[in-house]
């Protein structure tokens, strides 16, 4: 009699899964997949290696599909597919990450989503870091009345992890301001890498300790308060690589007899999802009065031009722009250092994805999951998760769910980035909580 025979007529589902480990029937390949884009030049991948021949009466890996790929900057999936019997109700799997160089083991969470695979996910960290790397398995199986037994853990198989660009760049200020009256900065940045030439190298810029922002190589910022200042600056490569000591300078703006402040409107360094902004102003002089003051305006660099409080400006695009205001007396002369804000318009949400979750069929009235999200914009996000078509409600990654009634649970998750822009599709995932 087979042993499918004997599981289906004799044996219950955990014992049935013991028995096919113990009688070596669980034969497993891997396939690994990136959902990453690559860089550099074509990948050169080297026969598998079984680096240990772990025990054949349990399970056994055979091959690693693709055996190598190019460092990713983000989460890689690794999907085990098996060739029998796998119970996801009393079997737990864990893969293990080693690597060959320095002996570190990571354990990664996995899970069993149908009887012949299972996934689990090697974090950005460690796929991003090249290197070889030995992949096993390791199985938990709940047997007789919820006592765990742990499997050996299985042959290892190599994995190259080819390095392509994995160094961040050098920033330089070549040009800032010095202490003085002027309530405008003007910057010119450049910097070096290894792979990236400097004119293809970007940059994002901190004002007074705000949030980074993109800011073009020469970047100008107008309407400074009076006071001490500083301008942190990082450097990114073509790879994404950003500079981890951003180069920084600090000045001081003194007092002047003219001067405009901008009194409502998008603030500096902020974001919105809006295409319009309108910007309220005023000046002060010391022989002019407030009420007989003119105002002149700019918008992205353009000539100063006439302008009455308030100011609005329709129809803008992605991504930056600046407005400047100046004050003008009665004899002519004009705020030398005008009002300035620096502010992007963020029309796009951001996109959301769950990392880990629960089995397809589980028995267990808890469920985890993580989560991330990606942007158009490196800003702040935050997260929103609803269950059984709940109201969505703010939630950190990782969410846990408990209290879970038998039968099946839809857990949904969407991302918000910093200028309002809400996923319009969240994500989504479905599971059945068994009796």
């Amino acid at each position: 009699m087979g042993l499918g025979n004997k599981c289906s007529r004799a044996l219950g589902a955990e014992l049935c899964l013991a028995a096919a480990l113990s009688t070596g029937l669980i034969v497993f390949g891997a396939l690994l997949e990136t959902h990453a884009q690559t860089s550099g030049s074509p990948l050169q991948t080297t026969p598998a290696r079984t680096l240990g021949e772990g025990n054949r009466k349990g399970h056994w890996i055979d091959a690693l599909e693709p055996r190598a790929f190019e460092q990713a900057n983000r989460d890689v999936r690794l999907a085990i597919l098996g060739t029998s019997f796998v119970n996801p109700s009393s079997c737990t799997p864990r893969v293990e990450f080693r690597n060959l160089s320095t002996g570190v083991t990571s354990a990664l969470p996995a899970q069993v989503e149908s009887l012949a695979r299972v996934t689990a996910v090697i974090p950005a960290e460690v796929a991003g870091t090249p290197g070889s790397y030995g992949v096993g398995v390791r199985f938990f199986l709940a047997c007789g009345y919820g006592a765990i037994e742990e499997s050996r853990l299985s042959n290892e198989q190599q994995l190259d992890i080819v390095r392509t660009d994995f160094s961040e760049p050098e920033t330089l200020i070549a040009s800032a301001p010095r202490s003085s009256t002027s309530i405008s900065a003007s910057f010119e940045l450049t910097g070096t890498d290894n792979f990236t030439p400097a004119h293809r190298l970007r940059f994002q810029c901190r004002l007074d300790g705000g949030a980074f922002l993109p800011c073009p190589a020469r970047a100008d910022f107008p309407g400074l308060s009076l006071g001490k200042h500083t301008l942190e600056v990082r450097a990114v490569d073509q790879a994404g690589n950003a500079d981890p000591s951003p180069a920084a300078h600090s000045w001081e703006v003194w007092s002047t007899v003219t001067d405009t402040a901008i009194l409502s409107g998008p603030a500096n360094n902020s974001a919105t999802r809006e295409a319009a902004a309108t910007f309220t102003f005023s000046g002060t002089d010391d022989d002019t009065p407030p009420e007989r003051l003119a105002f002149e305006c700019s918008l992205d660099s353009i000539t100063f031009s006439p302008c009455t409080s308030p100011q609005t400006y329709s129809n803008l695009a992605p991504p930056g722009h600046l407005f400047r205001v100046r004050a003008k007396d009665a004899a002519g002369n004009v705020d030398p250092t005008p009002a300035s804000a620096f502010w992007s318009v963020d029309p796009i949400p951001p996109e959301t994805e769950i990392q880990q979750r629960p089995p397809a069929q589980d028995r267990s009235p808890r469920a985890s999951f993580a989560f991330s999200s990606v942007d158009n914009v490196n800003l702040p996000r935050s997260f929103e998760c609803s269950l059984d078509g709940g109201e969505f409600a703010p939630c950190n990654s990782p969410h846990t769910v408990s209290g879970l009634a038998r039968g099946s649970h839809t857990f949904r998750v969407r991302a918000r980035d910093s200028a309002g822009n809400v996923d319009e599709s969240p994500a989504s995932y479905t599971w059945t909580v068994q009796p």
